[in-house]
């Protein structure tokens, strides 16, 4: 099959209308070719590829038989649906039976004979096998006595070689150790004089810090506690003016508060003696009164607001004087502060040089005393612990060397004793086996038997898989062999095909694939592809076939039926359609509209009019539109780009113009309107 790409169709169709490149005569007389257009629209791609296959069951089996008794029964008829192991037919073996009870009873009674023959010989062979494994050969207990002391003699030896060498090593590690405790016990107490002048110097510098420190705080004492005492004098005298402010005025607010209350007295007393003089209003004064009360009431309330703001203020004064009254006690403990603790620190470091001074003194005598010569007498003695370990630890060697010796003697005269043993034991296994030997000359028949008896089951036709039985050719009568039954799964179908090898880096296992017979018309059944052959098609040789008028191969492929009900049956011929890649609303165009320039980029060639004023209408120029290519078909190509838009008009045959040739496009010949018109100006064209 060859390869196929469709194009499909959501938008409308990409029209091409192809009239030619021939040249015609404008009005104006001059001579212009007329160039073949298509409209750039968009549409649907789709990469696909079309195949052939055979519907085939996934599960389907064929009986066959390579028996030639005939057929005593037949159990099943095509269409008849039948479980894994179910029995479809026998066939007739009575004589068949007899000859293997005839050949089990010759059997039984020769078995019988050498199953004696070999018990005899076997309870020699393990009775002195036993005696050997046990330990319980006198022999060889004797020789077993002699290799296990010689070999403790050679243990012990080397244990004590061992030991000497690990007193030799301890020796030298003494001497290593006494050297490395020479050499840090000098560095250490020279190290200790080192830090202790050290230490003395910045002990020193600590003092001369310290008092630097002292006297500076002790400089600025006295002017931080005048500015503080002058801070203070400052809010006291503020203080002292607003609080007598405030006692001129307090006399005067607690007036004003008796005042208005002496008003309201008066008010209230007024009302009532108008109320008891008057109780229904005769008058019609009632409100009067009742004003006059409630204006005294107003009265009263503001003298004492009046009094109670004027208070609250002079108490946020008080409390501020009181707050700076405690400030300046807290300022003055912590400058006299600064100068005790100053004062501490350089009676501290006048300590620290002292403890500073004696410390170097204690490292100077340790390192001018005898310490270090103690040292270097303990590496003279472990040099002589070295001396006397190595002469014990050759007299040890000169004694593994005895030991060794007197061992392997031990060991060959055991080795010979052993071989002795084992020879004789082999003698006595040499016989049983005969005898086993004599008892395997009826394996043969009991073979023979098993093989009448595997015949036997044969001879019951079972159904291989469940399933439908598709196909009987076993007739009662006749010879049960060669193909008898196919029993297939007619539920679970797939397709069987072939792949062409231009085809096959295209296509993986899981692509969708639409199916259609000429059995179910029409109809589009699902499909997906589950399995392709990891290599080609071979042929009977085993060689890779090839087409027979090229050398294309192909590569077998199975596509599983998705659809339950698909209408397909076993055996059908399908057409399969393989989907590779899908892209929707895109724009296309034939692949030859497309150019690539030299430098690798991709054009389309589209046209414009010239001018739309005062000239001829057919009159067009040829403008290059950059373009980005995309998913290829057989037919089409996929572009995009920033400059291109529905509905414009691309020259079908680029390589018969250039960008800037005045053209007239087909429809324009044709007296057709253009279908898109970019540029409006000949220098935008230009």
């Amino acid at each position: 099959m060859s390869k196929k790409k469709i194009i499909g169709g959501v938008c409308a169709a990409l029209a091409v209308v192809v009239v030619g490149g021939y040249v015609i005569t404008s009005q104006k007389g001059a001579a212009q070719m007329i160039v073949s257009t298509e409209t750039l629209q968009q549409m649907d791609l789709k990469n696909t590829i079309s195949l052939t296959g055979t519907v085939e069951t996934q599960t389907g089996r064929k009986v066959y038989s390579t028996l030639t008794y005939p057929v005593e029964s037949v159990n099943v008829e095509v269409g008849d649906v039948v479980q894994e192991g179910d029995v479809l037919a026998k066939l007739k073996t009575d004589d068949l039976e007899l000859d293997i009870a005839q050949q089990q009873a010759a059997v039984t009674a020769s078995n019988n004979q050498a199953a004696h023959q070999i018990e005899v010989s076997r309870k020699a062979y393990e009775n002195a096998k036993e005696n050997y494994e046990n330990g319980l050969d006198s022999s060889a207990i004797s020789a077993e006595q002699s290799v296990t002391q010689a070999e403790n003699n050679v243990t012990q030896s080397e244990y004590s070689v061992e030991s000497a060498k690990l007193q030799v090593e301890s020796a030298e590690a003494a001497v290593r150790d006494a050297r490395e405790n020479y050499r840090l016990t000098r560095d250490q107490l020279e190290g200790n004089v080192t830090d202790a002048e050290k230490a003395l110097d910045k002990a020193e510098e600590a003092l001369s810090d310290a008092k630097a420190a002292y006297n500076d705080a002790v400089a600025g004492v006295e002017g931080q506690i005048a500015q503080a005492e002058a801070n203070f004098a400052q809010i006291k005298a503020d203080y002292d003016m607003q609080k007598a402010t405030y006692d001129n005025i307090a006399g005067q607010l607690a007036e004003n508060v008796k005042k208005a209350n002496e008003a309201l007295t008066k008010a209230e007393q007024e009302l009532k003696e108008y109320m008891d003089a008057n109780p229904n209003d005769e008058d019609g004064q009632l409100s009067t009164y009742q004003g006059a009360v409630d204006k005294a009431k107003q009265g009263v309330t503001e003298a004492q607001q009046e009094q109670l703001r004027e208070k609250e203020a002079f108490q946020a004064i008080e409390a501020t004087y009181n707050q700076a009254q405690t400030d300046l006690a807290t300022v003055k403990s912590s400058i006299y502060g600064q100068t005790t603790s100053a004062q501490s620190a350089v009676a501290s470091a006048e300590s620290g040089v002292a403890s500073a001074e004696a410390q170097l003194d204690a490292a100077k005598d340790a390192r001018n005393g005898t310490t270090l010569a103690q040292v270097e007498q303990g590496i003279g003695s472990a040099n002589r612990g070295v001396d006397s370990a190595e002469v014990q630890e050759d007299v040890a060697k000169a004694q593994l060397d005895a030991a060794k010796q007197s061992a392997e003697s031990a060991k060959q005269q055991q080795e010979a004793t052993k071989n002795a043993i084992e020879q004789q034991i082999d003698s006595l296994q040499d016989s049983l086996v005969g005898s086993q030997l004599a008892a395997e000359s009826n394996r043969a028949q009991e073979i023979a038997i098993q093989k009448m008896q595997n015949t036997l089951e044969d001879a019951s036709i079972t159904a291989p898989v469940s399933g439908v039985v598709t196909a009987v050719y076993a007739k009662v009568g006749e010879p049960g062999n060669g193909l008898l039954f196919v029993v297939e799964d007619t539920e679970s179908l797939k397709i069987t095909t072939r792949i062409k090898e231009y085809d096959i880096a295209n296509v993986q296992v899981g692509m969708p694939v639409t199916i259609k017979s000429d059995a179910t018309g029409d109809k589009e059944i699902s499909g997906t592809i589950t399995y392709i052959a990891p290599a080609a098609v071979k042929s009977d040789t085993g060689s890779t076939q090839t087409s027979s008028n090229n050398s294309n191969v192909e590569f077998e492929a199975e596509v599983q039926v998705n659809d339950k009900d698909s209408g397909l049956r076993i055996g059908m011929n399908t057409r399969l359609t393989v989907l590779l890649e899908e892209k929707q609303d895109v724009f296309g165009v034939a692949y030859d509209s497309v150019v690539k320039k030299q430098d690798g980029t991709d054009v389309l060639y589209a046209v414009e009019p010239k001018s739309t004023e005062g000239k001829d209408a057919s009159t067009y120029i040829v403008t290059e539109v950059p373009v980005t290519t995309g998913l290829e078909t057989d037919f089409y190509i996929e572009v995009s780009g920033s400059n291109i838009q529905n509905g414009m008009s691309i020259v079908s045959d680029p390589q018969s113009v250039t960008p800037g040739m005045e053209v007239t496009p087909d429809f324009a010949a044709a007296g057709q309107t253009a279908p898109v018109i970019g540029l409006s100006s000949e220098s935008e064209a230009q």
